[in-house]
């Protein structure tokens, strides 16, 4: 019989998460999904996810702190941000906590993502209805909303379909 179909053990679990975590941060769900396809019982692994909660060592809250702060150095939007933690399986209550800190400058971060993506300085404004169009999608699948697009390229002289 081959090794990967022997029953798996509570230790075996608990030492997997742990090599895991070792790692990088992992939300509770995403801890027990890669269990569950490691091939341990579903209910072995809840019991090693709650101790290791218990315990200190897998916390949502960090790991949501730690995909924000990643994901603001990488000039992300709050839309993007938000779409991410929910993905992962971070409760609404703790992604709310998280952005009622307000620490983040998002008009900031979108002018510095826009100068890095188009290489420019001084003017961010585009040039014709055409390059309007594109910044304004770069900044949208970052993540960035309408307002903090608004800021950072301003109103577009011309009206959308019109030639510059």
């Amino acid at each position: 019989m081959a090794e990967s179909a022997a029953p798996r053990h509570r230790g075996d679990a608990r030492a997997a998460a742990l090599a895991l975590l070792a790692r990088r941060e992992y939300t509770a769900a995403g801890l027990r999904g890669l269990l569950e396809k490691r091939g341990f019982p579903v209910p072995q692994v809840a019991r090693v996810l709650h101790s290791l909660r218990r315990e200190g060592l897998q916390r949502d809250e960090r790991y949501a702190e730690c995909l924000f702060l990643e994901r603001t150095r990488n000039a992300y939007g709050p839309l993007r941000i938000r779409a991410d933690l929910k993905r992962q399986g971070v409760a609404a209550r703790c992604i709310e906590r998280l952005f009622a800190q307000g620490t983040t400058d998002w008009i900031a971060l979108a002018t510095a993502a826009l100068r890095r993506h188009y290489r420019c300085r001084g003017d961010r404004r585009a040039g014709d209805a055409a390059e309007y169009v594109r910044r304004r999608a770069f900044l949208q699948r970052r993540g960035f909303t309408p307002e903090h697009i608004l800021a950072v390229l301003g109103e577009a002289a011309y009206a959308p379909g019109q030639e510059a």
